[in-house]
């Protein structure tokens, strides 16, 4: 006789688990009850044995809780219970800033893995230096050594900052002692890791007086300034008072005055100084570019060090240098020295070049340690032609248009937190602008001319209070109204480089004084093109290349991508070309960035200078 087999497993696993939800739900044909902080909980054992290897165990060993009916659990909340078991029952969680260290606490306990999974993928995205050092603690109380590494790799990747909070000073010794021992800790000099100790001991010197000595032979004294030695560690307090830190004091003069400067000193307390650089001393201050790469959504990274004229990447151009994936009027800025984002812009796939495109929300934060673009939280609104500048350790994008260059022009105002991890939207801005520019100054986000809804040119200047979030009009106006040019704010002055005029090429530096509202002119751009990859290094400001049209007798205006470097001192008004060629070059935008070169690739090709 035939037969007849009906297969149906993914619908019949969807139903079967609804059902139990809907019984779950209605306490319907329950056996056992769990007890947590006074809350009951009535539930199937064969679904809690199911899911979790904790709950087999208990009810198939011969264990006192097989049997019964009541069950209490401790070292849990009963919230976290409560969503673990709805997981259990419907295969779905919310995780969020109030309940993710209780629910990766009972969830390690069941063994429910995935759920643990997702518990340290949330907290880790959640890492700032307010919570980094609480979050380290809590990792390694429960020993979830993947939260660990993540906040361990925070904690020194952000240490300057981390050591001058108040969470900071509560981290235990041997906490402390283990991040110490790190290459990886970024600080530009080993005299700030010694200034640490010393707080970090002051802050309970009744209990950690003992502990300095374990802490100060970790500092690489051979790193440490020849000033900052004699100032600050032979006559500190807690070296003289320690016999043993004056020994190692003892045997490095020792050694130092009788060895080379390339040192491996060694003693009987510490075996060797370390004269290995920690990252941060790896670090250098560089002109950053992007652009498009391999496909929409990579992005390219180079960058350049202007004092020893070294080219260098992390992800290269396409081969076409941007042409093939080209992005246009995108941004890329630095957020905290160090974080750089390519927010937004518009994409060309494949050589196609639309007369309109559609921008785009996509933002990214380059990981210097894995050389690769991370997607952050997308923009609230997509922009391209747009503004964007930063203040500690939030990033303000204004204006723009969705479409280019058909689109309207925006007033939309957004910032982005980069320690939370989102964007706010902010009060509008007065008027609705494209392709002007912003600066910080002042404790305000200052907007300079750009083009409105009419494409007409802008004489205005604006400025959001960051702390009221209120926006003004300020009285005095652009004197030569321009777009697409760049904001450089240096010692509460805002320089406006490059750009379109109505007529020209904007070659004047205009100087605003936010103390004051007065402008003022520096010396002209030596050369007649539209500038827009402009960034500062120091007392500098850098020009790199730009857009220039040759007018030939009897042909086409031919316009030549130039790819130099020029640079602007800002205290002798002084212009002066740094490079011929910068190898990796973008002229539609350039950020500054301390960037760890080992983490970079250098390349053969080393920029030469007008001098050469």
């Amino acid at each position: 006789m035939a037969k007849s087999k009906l297969e149906r497993k993914q619908d019949h696993q969807e139903s079967l688990l609804k059902g139990l939800l809907q019984l779950y739900q209605d306490r319907t044909l329950t056996d056992v009850t769990l007890i947590v902080d006074k809350r009951t909980f009535p539930c199937n054992r064969n679904v809690l044995a199911a899911s979790s290897p904790y709950f087999r165990a208990m009810f198939t060993s011969n264990v006192q809780e097989t049997s019964q009916e009541n069950i209490a659990l401790y070292d849990v909340t009963a919230d976290a219970v409560e969503c673990i078991l709805n997981f259990m029952y419907s295969g779905v969680i919310d995780i969020g800033p109030d309940n993710a260290q209780d629910i990766f606490m009972a969830s390690n306990m069941f063994e429910l893995l995935d759920v643990v999974d997702c518990c340290v993928e949330y907290m880790n995205g959640q890492l700032h230096c307010s919570n980094c050092v609480e979050m380290y603690r809590f990792a390694r109380y429960h020993h979830c050594k993947a939260l660990q590494d993540a906040c361990k790799h925070f904690i020194m990747q952000h240490f300057t900052d981390v050591s001058t909070t108040d969470q900071f000073f509560e981290i235990d010794a041997n906490s402390l002692e283990e991040i110490l021992q790190s290459d990886d800790i970024y600080v530009k000099t080993e005299d700030f890791i010694f200034k640490v100790i010393c707080d970090w001991v002051k802050f309970d010197i009744g209990s950690r007086k003992s502990i300095f000595p374990r802490l100060f032979h970790l500092v690489r004294l051979p790193l440490i300034t020849k000033q900052f030695f004699n100032d600050s560690i032979i006559n500190n307090e807690l070296v003289q008072e320690n016999p043993f830190c004056l020994s190692i004091i003892d045997e490095f003069l020792h050694s130092a005055y009788n060895t080379s400067s390339d040192l491996q000193i060694q003693n009987e307390h510490n075996g060797a100084y370390k004269t290995k650089q920690r990252s941060g001393m790896l670090c250098r201050d560089l002109i950053v570019f992007s652009g498009g790469a391999n496909g929409e959504h990579e992005r390219s990274f180079t960058a350049y060090d202007p004092e020893t004229r070294k080219n260098y990447f992390g992800l290269k151009h396409h081969p076409t240098f941007d042409l093939k994936y080209r992005i246009d009027y995108f941004k890329i800025v630095t957020v905290q020295e160090n974080e750089a984002y390519f927010i937004g812009g518009i994409f060309h796939d494949n050589y196609r070049f639309s007369e309109s495109g559609e921008a785009m929300r996509n933002v990214y934060k380059y990981d210097q340690r894995l050389s690769v673009w991370k997607a952050c939280d997308n923009l609230i609104t997509a922009r391209c032609a747009f503004s964007a500048c930063c203040h500690g350790h939030c990033l303000f994008v204004s204006g723009g248009k969705t479409v280019y260059p058909t689109g309207y022009p925006l007033d939309s105002f957004e910032m982005y937190d980069a320690e939370l991890g989102y964007w706010k939207l902010l009060e509008p801005m007065p008027l609705k602008l494209y392709h002007h520019a912003s600066a910080i100054a002042n404790g305000g986000v200052y907007i300079f001319g750009g083009k409105d809804v009419l494409d007409e040119f802008s004489d205005m200047v604006m400025r959001y209070d960051i702390k009221t979030e209120t926006w003004y009009i300020i009285d005095t106006k652009l004197v030569n109204p321009r777009c697409e040019h760049s904001a450089i704010t240096m010692n509460n002055e805002i320089y406006l480089i490059g750009g379109v005029t109505r007529s020209s090429y904007a070659v004047v530096i205009q100087i605003f004084d936010v103390n004051t509202n007065r402008w003022r002119h520096g010396t002209d751009f030596p050369d007649d093109r539209k500038v827009t990859a402009v960034t500062s290094i120091g007392n500098k400001i850098y020009v790199c290349g730009g857009i220039r049209q040759f007018i030939r007798r009897n042909k086409p205006t031919r316009t030549v991508e130039s790819k130099d470097l020029y640079s602007y001192n800002v205290i002798t008004d002084a212009w002066w070309k740094e490079s011929r060629m910068v190898q990796y070059a973008n002229s539609v935008t350039c950020t500054y960035a301390n960037i760890n070169t080992s983490f970079l690739t250098e390349s053969d090709f080393v920029s030469v200078g007008s001098d050469a």
